[in-house]
């Protein structure tokens, strides 16, 4: 894991081996905005007009894959009995 610049963010999460690529925006998410195979194509659509800008600079929140972590159950009981 490091720390990269990618299409104008600075703050970019790089995961790789030599069977994947990924990068996450720190910057405005998290959000997957590369993810392919080492050397091939980015199977993550990039806007050029949105690439590199935060909320404030009108960049979309459309694009990339954000996922969120499912509750455990012992977070739903409290939330149940709360």
């Amino acid at each position: 894991m490091e720390i990269v610049a990618y299409k104008g963010w600075q703050r970019n999460v790089r995961l790789a081996n030599k069977h994947i690529e990924l990068i996450a925006t720190l910057d405005v998410g998290p959000r997957i905005i590369h993810l392919a195979v080492p050397g091939g194509k980015n199977v993550m659509k990039n806007y050029p007009g949105m690439m590199g800008k935060t909320a404030l600079q009108r960049a979309s929140t459309r694009f990339g894959a954000r996922w969120f972590r499912r509750p455990t159950a012992q977070e739903l009981k409290a939330l149940s009995n709360a």
